[in-house]
């Protein structure tokens, strides 16, 4: 972790690697240390790592979690993890819903209230987040929410540009079947928008469609944003 930072204890861990308590020595401040592991195994995590890098220097506010630093790799040519230094927070919402601690109506209401500042605060900056759930909602034990793990967001432009892109690829491969007529590219567009749009994230058959309206075009492909 580098010599001003000492590690406490790991409370954290996923595909991505894991997620360490440790204290800033300088200031003293407990902090959460996530390492990356096998950054170049798979360019599309590689993207996403690169996506939360940048979205969390741009977003500040006090319901999304902090990147304070990044620490240097030993080996600027040939490293393969990196370790980024974010804020800490207490707990999750998964965690907490597998304690037995008690929440009043007061208690709820001021999480949720928190978490909507959270998500209007990010809508407003033109990200969607894409990935809300229990783990990646940090709390305090004062109900302050924090989000956290960024690698799945976008911003809103980045989506509408995909989907545009996407609209176009399956118009010109509906002309090279000889399929210009009017009434039935648009009934082409409209089960297009219907079958692949409507909660792509969650439906493994409209992912499934995606990628074989995708399978040949290469060329077109390479343009997405991922």
């Amino acid at each position: 972790m580098g010599p001003d930072y000492e590690f406490t204890k790991v409370i954290g861990w996923g595909s991505y690697g894991k997620v360490a308590e440790a204290i800033h020595k300088p200031s003293g401040r407990k902090v959460a240390v996530k390492k990356m592991l096998n950054l170049f195994d798979d360019v599309v995590d590689t993207k996403r790592l690169l996506r939360e890098i940048q979205i969390l220097k741009h977003l500040d506010n006090k319901h999304i979690v902090k990147l304070y630093d990044m620490l240097e790799p030993a080996d600027p040519r040939g490293f393969t993890s990196l370790y980024l230094v974010l804020e800490q927070a207490q707990s999750d919402i998964k965690k907490l819903l597998k304690t037995s601690i008690f929440l009043t109506e007061l208690h709820v209401q001021t999480i949720l209230y928190n978490l909507l500042c959270s998500l209007r605060y990010m809508h407003g900056a033109k990200i969607i987040h894409r990935d809300i759930k229990p783990a990646n909602i940090l709390i305090n034990e004062d109900c302050s929410v924090k989000i956290c793990d960024f690698g799945l967001a976008r911003s809103i432009s980045g989506v509408a540009n995909t989907k545009s892109i996407l609209l176009d690829i399956y118009e010109a491969q509906t002309k090279d079947q000889g399929d210009v007529g009017g009434s039935s590219g648009q009934k082409g567009r409209e089960t297009l928008r219907s079958e692949l749009f409507d909660s792509v994230s969650t439906n493994v058959e409209r992912r499934n469609n995606l990628k074989k309206l995708l399978a040949d075009t290469r060329d077109q492909r390479k343009s997405l944003k991922r």
